[in-house]
């Protein structure tokens, strides 16, 4: 990082640190398959599929830059054990990785489903008591995504509340229902996001090239400049896109409101 008097040692410090921290706290790169671009590429092919003709849509789109910056003071740049620098980058890398979170899933995938169209299935309302309720609309979503030849590669992404309500025992049962859902899911894995809305859940069939994060730039830090007071200002910074290339592999669970119900 031209600018600094960091040894080769320290600069790997910071770099380490970011990247246990993208690693640790980002749900995307996990789930979605990523496809490395050149540096130098701005634009790529959102390659949809038009399940009407049959046709697949080539227009390019821009890449999506995310960045988080931030600053510190000459004496923390200045510490032999760089701990304040450290934990400030952490935190800005906490940041990105949520940002590229919600690009991922809730951006990108889940609004949208809710645009619906051609194309897309229409969300599942998760009926009470939810326990019981998430187990039997899962089922339906499994075989939603079954009819339209996605039969493997099933994943959830699942908001705080349903996330919770599948570690909930229902009256009078044995095991959570996350038991039978991961059944439903032949095995498959089931996160939590914060990145979606508690009382919503996705759930994906990820077996092939439905859907992908193009990436022209990974999680990179880069220092600015010296800015006012002796500050150095940094950024991280990331360029990618998500291609929902296949829209009927993926259906939306909504936790169904009482008072619909009444």
């Amino acid at each position: 990082m031209t600018g600094l008097n960091w040894t080769d040692a320290q600069r790997s410090q910071i770099e380490e640190a970011v990247d246990t921290e993208i690693e640790n706290s980002r749900l995307s790169h996990k789930v979605i398959p990523e496809q490395a671009l050149a540096a130098t590429v701005r634009t790529v092919a959102r390659n949809r599929l038009d399940y009407v003709n049959g046709t697949i849509d080539e227009e390019h789109e821009p890449l999506r830059e995310l960045s988080e910056d931030f600053f510190l003071t000459k004496l923390q740049t200045e510490d032999a054990d760089l701990s304040n620098a450290r934990l400030r980058a952490r935190r800005a890398a906490q940041q990105l990785a949520r940002e590229d979170d919600e690009a991922v899933f809730r951006t990108a995938i889940r609004d949208a489903v809710l645009r619906g169209g051609d194309g897309f299935h229409a969300p599942i309302d998760v009926q009470q008591p939810f326990p019981d309720g998430l187990v039997a609309a899962v089922a339906r979503a499994v075989a939603a995504l079954d009819s339209q030849g996605y039969r493997n590669g099933y994943v959830i992404v699942a908001g705080q509340e349903v996330y919770t309500q599948l570690h909930t025992r229902g009256p009078g049962a044995a095991d959570f229902p996350l038991k039978a859902v991961e059944g439903l899911l032949e095995g498959g894995p089931v996160h939590r996001s914060g990145v979606l809305p508690d009382d919503e859940a996705l759930v994906l069939s990820l077996g092939g090239d439905e859907i992908d994060r193009a990436v022209g730039e990974p999680p990179t830090l880069e220092f600015l400049r010296i800015g006012q007071g002796e500050t150095r200002e940094f950024r991280l910074y990331e360029r990618f896109l998500t291609r929902f290339k296949q829209t009927f592999s993926v259906v939306v669970l909504r936790l169904a409101q009482a008072d619909a119900e009444a």
